[in-house]
């Protein structure tokens, strides 16, 4: 997928797994995963987890809160971004380094060098790259100001409308009748 620069992308990857692409972003599906508990009748899901290669571009990402095991992961190519249930953040990739801002919950970025992860706390923003932090601690982190917050909360709230719109035309996790 490519976003022009005036243009973006919305996307429901799995049911509760929503992103934005914005522009000049380039990024393909990786992998998609439902997992589902055959024995279970009333929460059947058990797994959503989906994997986004983001080569180079911006985007906006919101993952609902729900019982099952939730995960995003964004690989590029100096480390991955993974998020689990009820987070909400924003990743600009260019080059290789990317600046992440995780607005609801705690982000865990692990440098393509295979050094320890790092977690982004929420309110916070840093600057990763293939080495890790650029800022080599979280004191040097900054903190996500308040017009971030907005425009990120505006953009979930879209996305949820999206989503709201737009529901899958069949959803296996639900009970389907057979005539």
């Amino acid at each position: 997928m490519e976003v022009t620069p005036e243009s973006r992308l919305d996307l429901m990857l799995l049911p509760g797994i929503r992103v934005e692409l914005a522009g000049e972003s380039r990024a393909e599906i990786g992998s998609l995963r439902l997992g589902r508990d055959g024995d279970e009748t009333i929460e059947p899901m058990t797994v959503r987890q989906a994997t986004l290669n983001l080569s180079d571009g911006t985007l906006f990402a919101s993952i609902g809160r729900v019982q099952t095991r939730s995960r995003l992961r964004v690989r590029m190519p100096f480390g991955t971004l993974s998020a689990g249930s009820g987070r909400l953040f924003k990743l600009s990739a260019r080059e290789n380094k990317a600046r992440v801002a995780s607005f609801r919950g705690n982000l865990n970025f692990a440098p393509a060098d295979s050094k320890s992860p790092i977690t982004i706390e929420a309110g916070f923003a840093a600057d990763c790259s293939n080495s890790g932090l650029v800022a080599e601690d979280n004191a040097t982190s900054a903190l996500v100001t308040a017009e971030e917050t907005a425009d990120a909360m505006a953009r979930e709230e879209r996305l949820l409308e999206f989503e709201r719109q737009n529901p899958p035309p069949f959803l296996p996790w639900r009970a389907v009748s057979h005539p």
